[in-house]
């Protein structure tokens, strides 16, 4: 299985919660930002932090 990561400091949107319902237009931002992400990935190096938590 690969590692899993959170970037601590991020709010993202959710797909589905039991808390609330979810819009589709909601439902339309965790992909934006899931494209976005991906093209900074993309974009070069990564310095990253190991945070314990």
């Amino acid at each position: 299985m690969p590692d899993r990561n959170r970037m601590v400091g991020y709010d993202t949107p959710e797909v589905r919660t039991l808390r609330r319902k979810v819009s589709a237009d909601e439902q339309a931002l965790p992909t934006i930002a899931k494209e976005r992400f991906a093209e900074l990935l993309r974009s070069g190096p990564l310095d990253l932090t190991e945070v314990a938590c």
